[in-house]
């Protein structure tokens, strides 16, 4: 301890760095110097045991999508978390309409992987966009950054069904296409 005039009790601490001591009788030597506390090592952050469902890949079969026809999703689902993902849903949201496309998995180990199947039929013609989300309902403990892995846009084509296709035969001058619903879907006159 040092006493200073100009700290108001008079006493208080130096660091060494900041003191050059004079000492021609030694008596440094007999003055207890008291190092500092080593730093305090910072502990380690705790790592969450999580699951993370991550969309793989999407794919669509028959494609093209034909108008009022069955066709299937299928997704292909990787748990890339370090503890098993239980109870969830896949759900298609698709357009025109929205049409909901929902398939339940059980369970999915963690580093394992799982294909999906959502059966749906449209019945629209166009191009459209739809999401393919895992874990709609958010029943499964992610990260937030895992949570952003959980959509994949889908982009498609709905056409009608081709009824009849022939290769090499002469067309009229003039004709009617009716698919069978007695109004002519197409028609053509080539005078």
């Amino acid at each position: 301890m040092v006493r200073d005039p100009f700290f108001a009790a008079g006493i208080g601490w130096v660091f060494n760095e900041q003191v050059t001591v004079f000492d021609p009788g030694g008596l440094l030597n007999l003055v207890p110097i008291i190092d500092a506390a080593p730093p305090q090592s910072a502990s380690p952050t705790p790592v969450i045991a999580v699951a993370d469902i991550v969309i793989a890949g999407v794919s669509i079969a028959p494609e093209p999508i034909a108008v009022g026809r069955p066709f299937t999703i299928t997704v292909v689902l990787r748990n890339t978390g370090t503890v098993p993902a239980s109870g969830f849903s896949v759900t298609g949201i698709l357009s025109p309409g929205p049409v909901y496309a929902t398939s339940y998995v059980d369970s999915l180990p963690a580093n394992a992987e799982i294909t999906v199947l959502l059966p749906a039929r449209l019945d629209a013609a166009g191009a459209f966009v739809g999401d393919v989300i895992v874990d709609y309902n958010n029943d499964i403990l992610e990260t937030e950054e895992g949570e952003t892995n959980n959509t994949f846009r889908l982009n498609y084509t709905v056409d009608f069904a081709v009824v009849n296709q022939r290769n090499n035969e002469f067309v009229r001058q003039r004709g009617r296409l009716d698919r069978g619903r007695g109004l002519s879907d197409l028609g053509w006159d080539w005078r």
